[in-house]
C-alpha cells in the first residue's frame, strides 16, 4: 500500500513541475489586445516548434489591416500586433531553430548550419509581411534591426546573413 501511495505521490510531483513548465513557456508569450492575443499565441507556439511563423502572422497582419481599414479597433493596437508578429515571433523562432544542435553545428564557412533555412525564411517573412509596417506607421528598416538584435548572442547571431539591411 506504501509503495502505491509513494509512486501517487511521486506522479503528483511530476505533473506539478510539468505543468509549471508548460506554464512558463505560456507566459513568455508577448501580450497584446485580446483581438490579437489568441493568433499572437498561435504564432509563437509555431515559432516555438523551429518553425517559421509567417504564416501564422499573415493572418495576425491581415485582422490588423482589416480592423483599420473598417475604423475598427485602434491603430495602437494593431501596430503592436503587427510589430509582435514581425519581430519577436520571428526572432523567437530563429533562436528556436538555431539552437537545434543539427542546426547549430557549424558547417564548412563556420556557419551554423541551419543559417540558410533561416535566410530563406527570412526572406520570405520580409518580402510578405515587411511591406505592411507602412499600414500601421512603422518603419520596416528599424523592425528589421529589431528582429536582427533580439537574436540570442550564439548561433544566430552568427547567421550574418538574417535580416541584413538592403
Amino acid at each position: 500500500m506504501k509503495r502505491i501511495q509513494l509512486g501517487t505521490l511521486v506522479l503528483g510531483g511530476l505533473v506539478m513541475v510539468l505543468s509549471a513548465c508548460s506554464d512558463s513557456t505560456a507566459s513568455s508569450v508577448p501580450k497584446v489586445s485580446k483581438t490579437y492575443q489568441q493568433k499572437i499565441e498561435a504564432a509563437w507556439n509555431t515559432a516555438s516548434q523551429g518553425k517559421s511563423p509567417t504564416m501564422d502572422c499573415a493572418s495576425v497582419i491581415g485582422t490588423a489591416v482589416g480592423m483599420n481599414m473598417s475604423g475598427q479597433g485602434k491603430q495602437s493596437e494593431a501596430a503592436q500586433a503587427y510589430e509582435t508578429c514581425y519581430v519577436s515571433s520571428f526572432a523567437h523562432y530563429a533562436n528556436t531553430l538555431i539552437a537545434q544542435p543539427d542546426n547549430a553545428a557549424l558547417d564548412s564557412d563556420k556557419q551554423p548550419k541551419g543559417c540558410m533555412a533561416l535566410f530563406t525564411q527570412s526572406r520570405i517573412h520580409q518580402s510578405s509581411l515587411g511591406g505592411f509596417a507602412k499600414d500601421f506607421g512603422l518603419d520596416k528598416t528599424l523592425l528589421d534591426a529589431k528582429v536582427r538584435s533580439a537574436l540570442d548572442q550564439g548561433p544566430a547571431v552568427a547567421c550574418t546573413m538574417l535580416f541584413a539591411e538592403d
